[in-house]
């Protein structure tokens, strides 16, 4: 599990040399600052600087002699409740959100695209925006006092829930807002924004 940890975050660190999500700015404002997502390096480097941090981590003694000893138990993850937006009409709204709705096939869109991506990173407290495209952003949300790295096919598996549950159409306009919670202390918005 510690290699699949490691492994994950290199290779993101390897595939993706430098990535920065625009900040976000208007009335229709998140609960944390959006501050830019941004992984820059190669995997070498990576690996370098960690083994700097922490002298006792030895790569080949990994593969050569894996201890899972002392892998710490993973609490299991757990989506805790769904939030539509005020026009949603359904038992879901709450009239506190009134964000700008997003088209849901963009919605759908940027879901695809986040199951081809490893990890979603954001720092604590703070909102990124981890798509958008066509106005129909998807941020991800954290509540804790340290970086989450959550998968990112998981945090589709949110914006796919909230496209399915907060659906409606006002007006003759289809659209799509709301927000998921996670018991980890995170949460998953979506809504319009500029891109």
């Amino acid at each position: 599990m510690i290699l699949t940890t490691i492994f994950s975050h290199l290779a993101v660190l390897a595939l993706l040399p430098y990535i920065t999500a625009l900040a976000v700015s208007g009335s229709n404002s998140l609960p944390y600052a959006v501050t830019p997502w941004t992984f820059k390096g190669e995997i070498d480097g990576s690996i370098a600087a960690y083994q700097t941090l922490h002298p006792e981590f030895n790569l080949t003694a990994y593969f050569e002699a894996p201890n899972i000893a002392h892998l710490p138990s993973l609490s299991p993850r757990n989506k805790a409740n769904i939030l539509c937006c005020a026009d949603a009409g359904n038992e879901l709204a709450n009239p506190h959100l009134n964000w700008t709705p997003a088209n849901p096939w963009e919605i759908d869109s940027g879901a695809q695209y986040l199951q081809t991506i490893d990890l979603c990173h954001t720092g604590p407290r703070q909102c990124n925006r981890i798509s958008c495209s066509y106005k129909a952003a998807i941020f991800l949300c954290n509540d804790n006092d340290y970086d989450i790295s959550p998968k990112c096919a998981y945090i589709a598996s949110y914006a796919l829930d909230l496209f399915n549950s907060c659906r409606y159409v006002k007006d003759t306009i289809l659209g799509v807002c709301g927000q998921e919670f996670d018991t980890d202390n995170y949460n998953v918005v979506v809504r319009a924004a500029k891109c």
